[in-house]
């Protein structure tokens, strides 16, 4: 490659990196990269919370059926990567002291006064560390919110309302590409409610 050449390559260069930071406002957008979804996939069925869902067959479900209060019950989810140490922390077999895994909670609360999904984010602990607004979206064909969170880990919470029930699924992440990304939209596609 000549000199000539050269240049015209390193100045098109700039051109370009110059114009997606005057496009983007000197951020550069928050890409998810395709991650290749697993083709097993394994289906969650709870006729009492009247919820369904697919999910990734290499995932561990962990069920915590009945938490909550006795007036207020809630169901409580949780997928992760399917390891021995990954159980024995949720199933409180654990023998060192370790945070969570990342992964994906479905939570189903009782919301009594029916509240709207844009009304009970308000109430969810995630949102007094959002770093987004909350954002419309459907799930299930139904109306609800979204919205971004960073704490120990980033965060993203998708909350929608049916009659008395708050269904609040939750995805974590360390780096985007994170296996529990495109989990999460294989959960929130497939969701029934």
């Amino acid at each position: 490659m000549d000199t000539k050449t050269t240049v015209i390559a390193v100045v098109v260069g700039i051109i370009v990196v110059a114009g997606g930071f005057v496009l983007f406002g000197g951020r550069a957008p928050m890409a998810i990269p395709e991650v290749p979804q697993s083709t097993n996939t394994s289906t969650y069925q709870n006729e009492e919370y009247n919820l369904s869902f697919e999910y990734p067959s290499n995932l561990y479900l962990y069920e915590g059926l009945n938490q909550g209060t006795e007036t207020r019950p809630q169901l409580a989810l949780f997928l992760v990567e399917d390891t021995q140490e990954n159980r024995d922390v949720l199933e409180g077999r654990a023998t060192e002291a370790r945070e969570g895994p990342i992964g994906i909670s479905v939570d189903v609360y009782q919301n009594p006064e029916e509240l709207s999904a844009s009304e009970w984010v308000q109430n969810d602990t995630n949102w007094t560390v959002a770093t987004s607004e909350a954002e419309p979206v459907t799930v299930a064909g139904k109306e609800g919110v979204s919205f971004t969170w960073s704490g120990l880990y980033e965060g993203r919470t998708v909350v929608v309302t049916e009659g008395d029930k708050a269904y609040v699924m939750s995805t974590t992440w360390m780096t985007p590409e994170d296996h529990t990304l495109s989990d999460f939209e294989l959960v929130l596609n497939s969701l029934s409610i």
